[in-house]
């Protein structure tokens, strides 16, 4: 059979199966052969298109998808900058930035202008795509835990203000030099320049809030944020802009409300980075004209001179932070190895510009090699770099002991809630299975109260099972409910405890003596009670109320540090309350969450009149050290009545710190079996 005769394909189906199959197996190839995926991804589409063997060819669905590929990439990209982490690093993370986008830019430019003899469209194109930079290797420094390293956050902030440089200055060519450029008005540009973004940053985060707080399907959530990515890009594109910037802009203003350990963050990843992405990638690869790139030595020409002017600035970028900012080699290789890549910017300013007829052929197919080239070139100087860091911080750090939760599920209505939070909780990224418990007490409708259970731990699983995150589940049938959570904790070897909080209503005395004080003084592991009236992304503020003690407890480094995590996880600010040297205390810790105040109170009257000012939209944390801590004396003895008083239902949460030792004289640790069902039922409501 004629070769000829059957490709392309032209058949929807086969077509879909060829797009399937490549987007499957080519990551698992370049994986093992430690190629850049991205890379792999151009090259596959390289071959299967029309300058290649021809296999498939390009349609308006093709096409389509490609360019919400595309637009997710930006989304993405607006996504992974963490605004918090950005403001540690005060101007530093501006001022690279700025070095890094000017420094190839002014070089790339005069270089196109006065040696390879382009156009100043063609030039300014150019200047951007160098001058920007895609954090592909991000997820290398991730994955060796090196996101907090100084060089990295600044390279993370001089991504922002690159791409954001690279993107604006884009938009501006576009509409200067397009087929309407004639009409061009500078200050019109800038005034709906200015309307767009003060509309994109004070409408979305009010209607995300609006719409997350009255719709709780994470389906729904997911086709919200979708919504509004198209909505962003679209409004872009209405005005004069390019759609890409519409799409960063969305994942920036966004991020606050999409945790990264969560099922909706799951859904989005899943649904760009496994579908259209890859699409998009394979979409580039087949725009290639690899005849004429072999036919025309101008292409490799303009690759070896705007690759090595671009790659030159780059370093030169990061040579001149380190010195400025006292880093020492390794970081600066991370800067180097981070700012290296041109990803993302590259691909979606070209296209732009070549659908406009800014640049031409010969530049969309340099730009698309210098992709490949900076892409694979990024990976190997990042994970170099974070290699030799890794090795110094091991040499100075102690190994950890796992961290392994365990979450007591009793109330359908609280799960989802409760399961964000532990997800908030969890080390980012950690394969260590969560735990998922239900306690059932023996009695003459213990089957039926088995089979309720076993439901409320699937659909925990369900909620785990969408965040990507390892979750067993333990349905326990015993006779002591206080005994039962000690035995399988044990079991499991948890190093934590979380559990679900009555309301205010339900927050009596008893409960609070009988199952609280209870539970902690049978259990040394770090225990947490969680009231959450709204979704966990919902929360505005952490108030966090520490009373002297706490510095006292052995795990108060550890809760300051899951308080840390929290705060950064949700992405509010935290405000702890004390008086001056526990605060003192807190401040040296050093590793609280990014947006931190504190405030010294003096007086039982400053603590009511910070539980009154607590809205709906906050989380109270009340913190404090165990009785071995306190000479038995209850630890949140002085806080309970505050709780009774106040009026309105608001997000609880008590932390109670690990301890050494076990408490087995306090009174009520042998409950009844008529106080167990009590409690049980308390822990439904």
């Amino acid at each position: 059979m004629d070769f000829q005769q059957i490709f392309p394909v032209t058949d929807s189906i086969w077509k879909c199966f060829i797009v399937i199959a490549l987007i499957l197996f080519v990551p698992f190839i370049s994986q093992r052969i430690r190629f850049p995926q991205i890379a792999g991804l151009i090259l596959a589409g390289l071959l299967v298109g029309g300058s290649g063997l021809n296999i498939i060819d390009t349609d308006e669905v093709l096409s389509m998808c490609s360019k919400i590929g595309l637009l997710f990439i930006m989304f993405f990209a607006g996504l992974d900058i963490d605004i918090e982490e950005m403001k540690k690093t005060g101007h530093w993370g501006f001022i690279f930035g700025i070095i890094t986008f000017a420094i190839p830019f002014g070089a790339c430019y005069y270089s196109c202008i006065h040696i390879l003899d382009m156009t100043v469209p063609a030039s300014l194109i150019v200047g951007c795509i160098m001058g920007s930079h895609t954090l592909i290797s991000y997820t290398i420094v991730g994955r060796y835990g090196l996101t907090k390293e100084p060089g990295v956050t600044i390279a993370v902030t001089g991504a922002l203000v690159a791409i954001l440089l690279a993107l604006v200055i884009n938009s501006f060519v576009r509409s200067a030099y397009s087929e309407h450029g004639e009409n061009f008005s500078l200050w019109l540009f800038m005034l709906k320049f200015a309307i767009y973004i003060s509309f994109i940053v004070y409408a979305f985060p009010k209607l995300s809030r609006t719409f997350f707080h009255r719709f709780g399907s994470g389906h729904a959530h997911f086709l919200f944020i979708f919504m509004m990515l198209m909505l962003s890009a679209g409004l872009a594109s209405l005005i004069g802009l390019e759609g890409i910037l519409g799409a960063f802009l969305a994942g920036l203003v966004t991020s606050r409300y999409i945790p990264q350990s969560s099922p909706l963050m799951n859904r989005i990843d899943f649904i760009g980075n496994t579908l259209f992405v890859p699409i998009f990638l394979l979409h580039t690869g087949m725009l290639i004209n690899l005849k004429e790139i072999i036919s025309n030595p101008r292409i490799i020409y303009l690759f070896g001179v705007i690759f090595a002017i671009g790659t030159v600035g780059k370093w030169l970028a990061a040579l001149i932070i380190q010195k400025i900012r006292h880093l020492d080699k390794n970081n600066r290789r991370l800067i180097f190895g981070l700012s290296e890549s041109h990803a993302a910017g590259a691909l979606a300013i070209t296209m732009g510009a070549y659908t406009l007829n800014l640049v031409d052929n010969i530049v969309l197919s340099t730009t698309i090699i210098i992709v490949l080239f900076s892409c694979i070139a990024s990976n190997i100087i990042t994970e170099r770099a974070a290699i030799s860091q890794q090795k110094i911080i091991s040499n100075k750090t102690n190994e950890k002991r796992k961290e392994k939760l365990m979450v007591l599920v009793h109330n359908p209505a609280t799960t989802a809630n409760l399961m964000d939070t532990v997800m908030a909780l969890r080390t980012p990224k950690s394969r260590t299975e969560t735990v998922g418990l239900h306690i059932t007490i023996n009695g003459e409708h213990a089957n039926k109260y088995m089979q309720s259970g076993k439901s409320e731990l699937e659909h925990a699983a369900s909620i785990a099972a969408a965040a990507d995150m390892p979750f067993t589940i333990h349905n326990r049938l015993g006779n002591n409910i206080i005994d039962s959570i000690k035995h399988a904790s044990e079991e499991y070897e948890a190093t934590d405890l979380i559990m679900g909080l009555a309301d205010i209503r339900n927050v009596t005395r008893k409960y609070y003596e009988d199952f609280i004080l209870s539970v902690t003084a049978k259990n040394r592991q770090q225990t947490f009670f969680v009231r959450m009236n709204i979704p966990v992304n919902m929360i505005r503020r952490i108030v966090v109320i520490i009373p002297e003690q706490f510095t006292l407890s052995p795990g108060f480094l550890k809760s300051m540090e899951y308080i840390g995590r929290l705060g950064t996880s949700i992405g509010c600010s935290t405000h702890f309350y004390g008086n001056e040297s526990t605060l003192n205390d807190v401040r040296s810790y050093g590793k609280s969450a990014s947006r931190t105040e504190y405030y010294p109170i003096s007086d039982t009257n400053d603590l009511g009149w910070i539980m009154d000012n607590v809205n709906k939209d906050h989380l109270l944390v009340l913190v404090g050290p165990r009785e071995d801590a306190m000479n038995g004396i209850h630890p949140f003895a002085h806080l309970y009545e505050h709780i009774q008083s106040i009026q309105k239902e608001c997000n609880m949460m008590l932390v109670f710190p690990e301890s050494d030792s076990l408490q087995n004289s306090i009174e009520t640790t042998q409950a009844t079996t008529r106080t167990d069902r009590d409690l049980l039922k308390m822990l439904r409501m």
